[in-house]
């Protein structure tokens, strides 16, 4: 659980570093071999690599935190309440 909790809060980093990254390369070798157009190409790497560090986040954290219908069941099979009682005694 703490594992997918990291990898959620690093995301945004995550994120900010691989299009700067690419964008960075690509730049470089924009001065290197004097042209226009690569820098446009590293940004193109660096945005996939995100959107791909997104998906894969993502679906670390389906994993971890699955939904729980309204009517779950506990570890024994009995259907849980979420809240209720008649308010006597702890629920």
């Amino acid at each position: 659980m703490w594992r997918a909790t990291a990898s959620v809060g690093a995301l945004g980093l995550e994120i900010a570093l691989s299009i700067i990254i690419g964008g960075g390369i690509g730049y470089y070798l924009d001065l290197k071999f004097n042209t226009h157009w690569i820098m446009y190409v590293g940004l193109c790497f660096g945005i996939a690599a995100a959107i791909k560090s997104l998906v894969r986040v993502t679906r670390a954290a389906k994993r971890a935190f699955p939904d729980e219908p309204a009517g779950s069941q506990d570890q024994a099979g009995k259907e849980t309440k979420k809240s209720g009682g008649n308010g006597a005694g702890p629920n």
